[in-house]
């Protein structure tokens, strides 16, 4: 619900800046591929939650695991 909002007050990266890109996706799922297609070798992707997801996790806790076992998953 809150993705529009978030992406709006990062707002757009300039030249030089740390941060990429901001990407808004459907779900989190979603998300995790999108971060997986961008990320190259020893890169670090870090699950930073801006909100609550009780719409598709029932606590912090199964969303970090669901996270977890994606990212061992991966090739």
């Amino acid at each position: 619900e809150a993705a529009a909002k978030i992406a709006d007050a990062i707002g757009e990266p300039s030249p030089g800046d740390r941060l990429d890109s901001v990407k808004v996706t459907a779900d989190f799922e979603s998300a995790l591929e999108a971060a997986a297609s961008v990320a190259k070798e020893n890169d670090i992707v870090l699950l930073s939650p801006g909100c609550t997801s009780y719409d598709a996790f029932r606590d912090f806790e199964e969303r970090g695991n669901f996270f977890k076992k994606w990212v061992n998953s991966l090739p």
